[in-house]
């Protein structure tokens, strides 16, 4: 055919050059990409058309656009689920899939260079195993460069043959002296291999080390995914370089909450109640700061690095850092391991503020080494954090002052909030409103806060409670592909990053950072990295709570939130603590749960009161599961509880529609009458 029509296809080529060269790279492309007949010959023929080294890129360039299409249709569609499988396999097949990943430039190179491979195969399996696309793409471009230079030289000298009007031996295609030099070529694939040989046997102190998981970062989210994989029969490395158990046991969640409770217990013991006689409960603060520690002491077993490696997790205590894709460098080792996940954290927020530097002050992280009462806290920042701490040390003898830039808990239903503050200011607390930081300045026992208005307040310690950042710094993300921003790493619904061999979950996403939050993206991911069926992350039913006295839950939307995204169709119903006999009969009779409902189900709820984190909890559930208010109206709580509030919440929605309704009314009437 080429012989037949030369003239034609020459003269087509010299009228329009670059429309044949598109069409010519858009065919070849086509044939590759549909797995078609006939690559062999189209290689020849660009040759044939445009000479050996323009021929050469465009049969390259061809080549490549087709093999990347049917790479990526199907990675897309059976890739994932057809690697999970393989990551299960025992035997020869794993071993032949670890040796895969771990030499994976040298296998695509070398399904590209050697001639019996088949075209399909080499676009086919690099897929199943998810090679990276650039990976790809760029060894598939150079591979098979060379063998195209081949082909495309032969093109070329047939033009030449036809020009004659002579018959070419096509047979010489598969002589020695043409497929020796390109079998020749396949040694370039083994350098990577050889290199790597040569290293190893001159004393490269860098001990490598291979896994199914690697987790990196011993708090709540690391470790629920450590413990739940390595239970199941997957291959776990947990990397840590802090303390195990990260900031919620040593200087968040717990340590908080112990001190919170030693503050209760002297402000209770304070107050005249029940008919007993209230007196000077005289705080120990230092035996308060004991106790702290061993609540932590007492829970530390659980998060221990000998528990874990009871389990069968390999620990590493150390830095680790990406230094490729599938790649990272800790404690001495180089671990590479089918899938990554950063579970990092976050840390304290310090912003700039002028002559903050210059003074001593301190966060979550070493407020609870104190040993010794502040005379006054002052605390930056009137979040939940901050609030906390403040209630803390003042009925542990403290005076305090909170200064917050806006309002304080601003992401909480105002009416709820100020309940909280006005308790706290009838404690003593002085909180600050719409006070923006203007500069601090100072010395140990005499630091002065001075407010963007001119104001100024002077204490003797000073607490910077402005809020987190994700723990980002030095882990070569860069490296390893992974988008992220200030503001943490970029995931997407199945809590994946940008490189697909590796999950976020926790703070690090820049998400809600509670503790739970961290368990839940940690049994959220085992789904797929075990199992290889599908997760999707949702932040609708995940409560928080601020744990001062009243405390304050939320789960859900906002009464403000909910009017703006739901507007006339919003039912907001309420039920008061001072109509719960439990509460009346403990004296805890102060508070409210509101519940904000759509169609029947409730889209949001906010408890401020005693025990509001327990009780949220039902609402959790109910917003989980989509349940509707009638659940809840069904529930029969035990007599007297709190709990009754949301049995009572639920009767409110309830009650307009049977006691207000008149067509009730009438066919109770009715069916009286007739009976």
């Amino acid at each position: 055919a080429l012989a037949t029509n030369r003239e034609a296809l020459l003269a087509l080529r010299d009228s329009h050059y670059g429309a044949t060269v598109l069409g010519f790279i858009v065919t070849y492309a086509l044939i590759v990409a549909l797995s078609l007949p006939g690559a062999s010959v189209a290689t020849l023929a660009g040759g044939f058309l445009f000479a050996t080294f323009p021929g050469t890129i465009f049969n390259v360039l061809g080549a490549t656009l087709g093999a990347s299409a049917i790479f990526l249709v199907a990675r897309s569609s059976i890739g994932a689920s057809f690697a999970a499988r393989l990551e299960g396999a025992e035997g020869m097949v794993k071993r032949i899939k670890e040796g895969i990943d771990d030499n994976q430039w040298s296998m695509l190179f070398l399904i590209r260079l050697v001639p019996a491979v088949p075209f399909v195969i080499a676009n086919l399996v690099p897929a199943f195993l998810e090679v990276p696309l650039h990976r790809y793409v760029i060894s598939t471009f150079f591979g098979i460069m060379p063998g195209a230079l081949v082909y495309t030289s032969i093109g070329a000298g047939l033009s030449e043959v036809f020009a004659r009007g002579a018959a070419p031996d096509l047979g010489l295609l598969f002589t020695p002296s043409i497929l020796l030099p390109i079998l020749g070529l396949c040694a370039l694939a083994l350098l990577p291999i050889i290199i790597k040989a040569l290293r190893g046997e001159r004393g490269d102190r860098m001990t490598h080390l291979k896994t199914d998981i690697c987790v990196i970062g011993a708090g709540a989210a690391g470790l629920s995914v450590a413990a739940g994989a390595v239970q199941m029969g997957a291959q776990v490395v947990l990397i840590e370089a802090g303390e195990m158990g990260g900031d919620c046991l040593n200087t968040g969640c717990v340590p908080s909450k112990a001190l919170l409770a030693a503050g209760h217990k002297a402000h209770h013991t304070a107050q005249a109640a029940f008919g007993v006689a209230g007196h000077d409960p005289a705080p120990d603060f230092a035996a308060a700061k004991d106790n702290l520690r061993a609540v932590i002491d007492r829970i530390a077993p659980v998060d221990r690095q000998e528990r874990f490696e009871g389990l069968g997790v390999t620990v590493i205590r150390a830095r680790a850092r990406f230094v490729a894709p599938d790649t990272l460098e800790a404690g001495g080792q180089r671990i590479a391991a089918r899938r990554f996940v950063i579970a990092t954290g976050s840390q304290p927020f310090v912003p700039r503020i002028a002559g903050l530097d210059a003074v001593a002050y301190h966060t979550n992280e070493t407020i609870f080494d104190l040993g010794k009462r502040p005379a006054h806290l002052l605390i930056i920042g009137g979040g939940p954090i901050g609030l906390e701490m403040a209630q803390a040390h003042r009925r542990l003898g403290s005076e305090v002052t909170v200064i917050e830039g806006a309002r304080a808990l601003g992401r909480d239903d105002p009416e709820a909030v100020a309940l909280v503050l006005a308790q706290l200011r009838a404690e003593g607390i002085t909180i600050i409103e719409d006070a923006a930081v203007a500069s601090v300045a100072g010395k140990d026992g005499a630091i002065t806060v001075q407010t963007g208005d001119g104001a100024s307040v002077t204490g003797t310690h000073l607490l910077v409670a402005v809020g987190r950042r994700p723990v980002l710094d030095d882990l070569g993300l860069d490296q390893a592909a992974v988008a992220h921003s200030p503001k943490g790493i970029d995931v997407d619904a199945g809590l994946r990053t940008s490189n697909p061999r590796i999950y976020a979950i926790g703070d690090v996403t820049g998400g809600a950072q509670f503790t739970h939050v961290a368990g839940y993206h940690a049994g959220l991911i085992l789904r797929p990295m075990l199992f290889g069926l599908r997760a999707r992350a949702r932040t609708d039913h995940i409560p928080r709570v601020t744990y001062t006295d009243p405390e304050l839950a939320q789960v859900g939307l906002t009464e403000a939130e909910a009017r703006k995204a739901h507007g006339a169709r919003l039912n907001v119903v309420r039920a008061d603590f001072a109509h719960n006999d439990r509460a009346i009969a403990t004296g805890q009779a102060h508070g409210f749960a509101k519940v904000m409902v759509v169609r029947g189900r409730p889209v949001g709820a906010t408890i401020v009161g005693p025990q509001a984190g327990e009780l949220i909890q039902i609402w959790a559930l109910a917003i989980a599961a989509r349940l509707k208010m009638s659940a809840i109206a069904g529930m029969i709580s035990p007599y007297p509880t709190l709990g009754e509030i949301n049995k009572r919440v639920a009767g409110a929605y309830f009650a307009p529609r049977l006691f207000e309704s008149r067509w009730v009314k009438r066919v109770v009437r009715i069916v009286q009458r007739l009976r």
